[in-house]
C-alpha cells in the first residue's frame, strides 16, 4: 500500500521515526509487523524501503533508540483514556492517538534512552486497567493506519525516563480524578508473581537463559501480550542481556512459545519440557 510507505518516509524525513508495515493480528487488527527482523533493522531509509509495504494494512513505528528514543504509554481502557484526553493538561505529550479499540497511546521522548518496555495495573473506577510503558523493542501501530486517529499533532515532549511519564500521568489523574485511580501493587495483586522470580533480571547468566526466558515469557502471558508481541521483545532483550553462546533464534522462541502454551514451572532443571540453555 503506497499512501503507508510514502507516510513512513514523511515520519522518518521529518522526525527520525523508523516505521515498518504492519498486517492483521489474530483479531483482525492492523497490528503485527510483517518482518520477523524488524527489531534488528538498521534505522536507514533504505532498509526502511525494502519492507514488505506491497502486503501492509498498517504503519508501525519502532520504539526506542532507532526512532530517537520515542516511547508511548498505551492506556488499555476506552474511559480512562477518555478522562485523559479531557483533562487537556498535555505539557509532557502533545502527539495522543485513539487506537482502532479506542483505547490511547500518548507520546514522548524518553532522555534516558536506557529503560526497557513494562506494563502497570491501575484500579480505576472499581476494575483494574493496564498501561503498557512501552519502549526500546516494541512498535505501535499510527495513523494513517485504518482506525487509528491523531487527535494532537504536536512532536511529543521529552520526559526522563517512561516511569517518570507514567508517575506523572498518575499525578494528573489524582488532580484531576481525585479517589478514582490508584495502582495496584505486589501487595495488592499477590498472585502475579506468586511461586517463581520476578521477571526483568538486569543480566541472565549461562545456565538460567531458558529457565528465566520461559518466567518471562509466561509474565507477557498473563499480562495480556500476543504471542508475536511478547516474542519480539523478548528477543531484544535476550540478544541485550542474556549471557552470549550457541543458542539458535529457534531454540529461543520454542521456549517463548512453550510458556504460552503451559502453566508456571514449578522445578528446576527444565521448563516445559525444554532443557536449560
Amino acid at each position: 500500500m503506497r499512501s503507508l510507505q510514502d507516510a513512513a518516509l514523511v515520519m522518518f524525513h521529518e522526525r527520525g521515526w523508523f516505521c515498518i508495515p504492519l498486517g492483521f493480528d489474530s483479531m483482525g487488527l492492523p497490528k503485527k509487523p510483517l518482518s520477523m527482523s524488524w527489531t534488528s533493522l538498521p534505522s536507514t531509509e533504505d532498509a526502511l524501503k525494502e519492507q514488505p509495504w506491497d502486503r501492509a494494512k498498517g504503519l508501525g513505528i519502532v520504539l526506542g533508540p532507532v526512532s530517537q528514543n520515542l516511547a508511548v504509554l498505551d492506556i488499555d481502557d476506552e474511559e480512562l483514556f477518555s478522562v485523559y484526553v479531557a483533562m487537556n493538561l498535555c505539557p509532557n505529550w502533545y502527539r495522543l492517538v485513539r487506537t482502532a479499540r479506542k483505547r490511547g497511546h500518548a507520546y514522548f521522548y524518553e532522555l534516558d534512552g536506557a529503560t526497557h518496555s513494562t506494563w502497570r495495573e491501575v484500579m480505576f473506577r472499581e476494575r483494574k486497567v493496564k498501561i503498557e510503558l512501552k519502549t526500546s523493542g516494541t512498535q505501535v501501530a499510527a495513523p494513517p493506519t485504518p482506525g487509528y486517529t491523531l487527535l494532537y499533532s504536536e512532536p511529543p515532549q521529552p520526559m526522563y525516563s517512561i516511569q517518570e511519564a507514567f508517575d506523572f500521568m498518575l499525578d494528573c489523574f489524582e488532580d484531576y480524578i481525585p479517589g478514582q485511580i490508584k495502582l495496584v501493587t505486589e501487595a495488592d495483586n499477590p498472585e502475579a508473581t506468586a511461586g517463581y522470580p520476578r521477571p526483568w533480571n538486569p543480566t541472565v547468566p549461562k545456565g538460567e537463559r531458558n529457565q528465566t526466558l520461559y518466567i518471562e515469557a509466561h509474565k507477557l502471558r498473563e499480562a495480556g501480550m500476543p504471542l508475536d508481541q511478547a516474542t519480539a521483545v523478548l528477543q531484544e532483550r535476550f540478544k541485550q542481556f542474556y549471557a552470549p553462546g550457541d543458542v539458535g533464534w529457534n531454540e529461543v522462541q520454542a521456549t517463548i512459545a512453550s510458556a504460552y502454551r503451559k502453566g508456571v514451572p514449578q522445578a528446576k532443571g527444565g521448563y516445559g519440557g525444554v532443557p536449560i540453555i
